[in-house]
């Protein structure tokens, strides 16, 4: 009572998700900092959604009411972290992503990937840590199952630390005795 719906966004595959259980709600999605309607996420499909969160604009075919829609390799349960006009995604079998964001649109094109590809049964949940927006002081921090285990079977995990601008440099984790 009292609340009213104001907008909303539903893919125009939806149908197709929803029977094959790949629905976009398996992840959140992140308001990009400094913008006030850039709404960024993913699913379980693995596409990935850029949106104006002033004008969700419901369903239309092929999804021509969004800014951007691409697949980003793999099924995404996690979201997203942002960092310095940088986005950093970890799909299940693709590898850690740093995608450039130009205030509207992410380039496709990855600008930095992880040497390794996530192979457990849950994408990774990604944090940034920076002194600000000093270039070279940016670390992703990644949780990830150590085992195939899940939620209904709990698995130890481990916390990689990645340098934010070169993903192939893995500066720590908590597997190193």
């Amino acid at each position: 009572p009292g609340i009213a719906l104001a907008d909303w966004f539903t893919p125009s595959e939806f149908a197709f998700l929803d029977v094959n259980d790949e629905d976009l709600g398996s992840a959140g999605f992140l308001l990009v900092p400094g913008t006030s309607t850039a709404l960024i996420g993913a699913g379980k499909e693995g596409n990935l959604y850029v949106t104006n969160a002033a004008d969700l604009g419901h369903e239309w075919p092929g999804n021509s009411q969004i800014t951007q829609q691409f697949y980003t390799g793999g099924a995404v349960y996690t979201s997203p972290a942002y960092w310095n006009n940088t986005l950093y995604l970890w799909p299940i079998g693709a590898p850690l992503s740093a995608y450039s964001f130009n205030g509207s649109t992410l380039n496709t094109t990855p600008v930095s990937q992880g040497p390794t590809s996530f192979g457990g049964s849950y994408s990774g949940a990604l944090a940034v840590s920076a002194n600000g927006t000093t270039a070279g002081t940016g670390i992703v921090w990644v949780t990830e199952p150590a085992g195939a285990g899940g939620i209904d079977s709990p698995t130890p995990g481990i916390l990689r630390a990645f340098q934010a601008n070169d993903l192939t440099i893995e500066l720590w984790n908590s597997g190193i005795n």
